[in-house]
């Protein structure tokens, strides 16, 4: 599925619990930082350093390991980002 991300803020994709995605961003981070999360006990985790990028990705591959079937992405500092991001499950 794809979707376009024009400001700061969270955008939640269905991503079913235990299921491989993989993820890729392109274009304008305009000072960006995109953290990618799961949800566990009600809350938005970071992946961690795998899971944050300030630069074009392509085709990284994760695991959604939260205990919900959403994974969200975090665009957070950017003063006018436009980024297309497609995320596939596995």
């Amino acid at each position: 599925m794809a979707k376009i991300i024009t400001a700061n803020g969270d955008t939640p994709f269905n991503v079913p619990a235990g299921a491989a995605f993989s993820l890729v961003i392109n274009g304008t981070y305009d000072g960006a930082t995109v953290k990618i999360q799961y949800r566990q006990d009600s809350a938005w985790v970071d992946y961690g350093d795998e899971g944050t990028t300030t630069a074009v990705t392509a085709g990284n591959i994760l695991d959604q390991i939260g205990d919900s079937d959403r994974v969200n992405l975090n665009v957070a500092g950017g003063t006018s980002p436009n980024l297309k991001v497609n995320l596939n499950v596995i």
